[in-house]
């Protein structure tokens, strides 16, 4: 992104004078609550010092000492004080006025929650509501995360970006037929500046392409100046894939490494050819049954990928070996590979490192003691199943390399 990035990088919007004054007229009365507050008080001690000072039944010693006591803010203000606290008052009330309107202008600020986080939920399992969680509990755990992240506020605030708005869905097919459905993540500022971005591909896990925490991944990646597609490998548009008996066809046909990178490779096609897109810079990012995906197109390498990322990725030997068979020149993909000690899904993992150098195909292997399948999902940690479990310290260290490898790769 080069000197680009010392642009201003808000758009401007159309001033909103209602919602202005609507909001102007909410810290108006917060501010006069306040100052009658403050004048209650003076009021309330002068009253109980008038009732003090008359009643008969009370002790001179104790009269004066309440006297000494119970006296309005005012009095316990030098004079030349008084004026300054109305004038900080003021003062409050324009900067807030300034702040409003700076909001209406140029929307949320950077750093702001992600609008998109606020917005998505479980679904109704439709097109224009997808199914994005297992359940409500599941949805709500990783909406919180999702809004605390701390890399995502710093991101924003990095770029000076307001928050990517809604994903746009993109129906793009595989040379096998497939019908596909992605859905783009891209902050619309620095898509109107028309700059070549770096592309980074987001494959699902076996719950399907429709998932919050995809979605939110997305958004830190997009926060950082790239084009996200999160790809689907199902042919998924409404979240069915969180329904084990509709994702088992689709999760058989993905057994077959030929149809797994006929799908990964549609994807990297689909985002090579966005408009935003540097076509010369991309990478994948994988979990689970989408780190089979990235270790596959790793082995594959087409053109255009750098750098592939798999987080407790259930890959062997066979689909490396397959992918790299139909590869013509050099491997150009670095594979990082980012697994947990304690995974049952991943049997083999030194017999899919030794594929992945008989190919020649640049790989780094970071493995985590004792984490779990699904280590860097926060929601697994309301998963039942004693084969899955979030590993917090895991998952950040996991994240960070991850980054550092878009980094070397992409700039």
């Amino acid at each position: 992104m080069g000197a680009a990035k010392t642009r201003e990088l808000f758009s401007l919007r159309k001033l909103d004078l209602t919602s202005l004054a609507q909001g102007f007229a909410a810290q108006l009365a917060a501010h006069l609550l306040l100052a009658l507050a403050l004048f209650s008080v003076g009021v309330g001690a002068r009253g109980v010092d008038w009732v003090s000072s008359t009643s008969s039944h009370l002790a001179s010693a104790a009269r004066a000492h309440v006297d000494g006591l119970l006296v309005s803010w005012e009095t316990m203000l030098p004079e030349w004080w008084r004026g300054w606290l109305f004038g900080l008052l003021t003062a409050a009330l324009l900067m807030d006025v300034v702040a409003l309107a700076e909001t209406r202008l140029f929307g949320d600020a950077p750093g702001s929650a992600s609008a998109i986080a606020r917005a998505a939920g479980r679904g109704a399992g439709t097109a224009a509501d997808p199914r994005r969680a297992r359940d409500d509990a599941w949805a709500a755990l990783l909406r919180a995360r999702w809004l605390e992240d701390p890399r995502l506020k710093s991101h924003l605030a990095a770029a000076k970006l307001p928050p990517p708005k809604e994903p746009r869905r993109l129906a793009y097919a595989s040379a096998g037929g497939a019908t596909l459905h992605g859905e783009i993540f891209v902050s619309p500022d620095l898509e109107a500046r028309k700059d070549a971005l770096p592309g980074v591909v987001l494959f699902h896990t076996a719950a399907g392409p429709r998932d919050l925490f995809l979605s939110w991944k997305a958004e830190v990646l997009a926060a950082r100046g790239c084009c996200v597609l999160v790809a689907d490998l199902f042919g998924d548009a409404n979240g069915d894939g969180w329904d084990g008996a509709w994702a088992a066809a689709p999760r058989a046909e993905l057994r077959d490494p030929a149809v797994l990178l006929d799908r990964a490779v549609a994807a990297v096609t689909a985002l090579r050819a966005l408009e935003p897109v540097d076509g010369s810079k991309c990478a994948c990012l994988g979990w689970c049954l989408g780190g089979r995906a990235a270790a596959a197109l790793a082995a594959a390498s087409p053109e255009g990928l750098k750098a592939a990322v798999s987080f407790h990725g259930v890959f062997d030997a066979a689909v490396v070996q397959a992918a790299a068979a139909g590869r013509r020149d050099a491997p150009s993909c670095a594979l990082l590979i980012l697994s947990g000690s304690d995974d049952p899904f991943v049997p083999d993992l030194d017999g899919a490192v030794a594929a992945l150098a008989a190919a020649g195909v640049p790989y780094e292997t970071h493995v985590y003691g004792g984490a779990k399948h699904g280590f860097t999902n926060p929601a697994q940690a309301l998963n039942d199943n004693a084969a899955f479990a979030y590993d917090d310290k895991a998952a950040t260290g996991a994240w960070a390399l991850a980054e550092q490898a878009l980094v070397a790769a992409l700039g």
